[in-house]
């Protein structure tokens, strides 16, 4: 875990401008898809929508590379209604050329640490994986302002399972 701090400490400044980079992109990025997946979606259920719509990314897509996102809407609290109406959105898109972040990374690591192994390498890939998707909230929020025009209740962003926070300026 000591040797991992390191390495976060030393790629600090590459991660921060290869999110900074991604974020511009993502701003840049048609919506069309993303938007008309949730709109689906949302006209899926039968009921309006009330309660908390809660959009969370899944970790085990990034150890995956499938890169999905669910949507689900929880009448009650959340995680706790055992089947609340949800569906799964592919978000490959916002994630592609990672492998290529992923080079920068790896040489500038081989340039400091003599010796990286592979283990240390995919821990660091989580991290940044995760740090794009907490990060991404941002491209979400472009969808859902372009979905002005449905009433949403509150939306929720955050880990499945985990730690979810308001979506603000949804």
């Amino acid at each position: 875990m000591e040797r991992m701090q390191e390495i976060v400490d030393y790629l600090q400044e590459e991660v921060e401008k290869a999110v900074d980079n991604r974020k511009q992109k993502w701003q840049r990025m048609e919506r069309k898809e993303t938007t008309s997946s949730i709109q689906s979606f949302l006209e899926k259920i039968s009921k309006p929508v009330e309660g908390n719509l809660v959009l969370t990314y899944l970790k085990s897509s990034y150890i995956t590379n499938t890169h999905k996102f669910k949507i689900a809407i929880y009448a009650d609290e959340l995680f706790v209604e055992l089947y609340p109406p949800y569906a799964y959105i592919d978000m490959k898109l916002l994630f592609t050329d990672i492998d290529a972040d992923m080079d920068v990374f790896r040489k500038k690591l081989k340039q400091h640490f003599l010796h990286l192994m592979t283990s240390e390498i995919e821990e660091f890939r989580r991290y940044y994986m995760e740090l794009l998707y907490i990060q991404s909230v941002m491209y979400f929020k472009l969808v859902f302002s372009d979905l002005s025009e449905i009433k949403l209740p509150a939306v929720f962003f955050g880990a499945e399972l985990g730690e979810v926070k308001l979506m603000e300026g949804t």
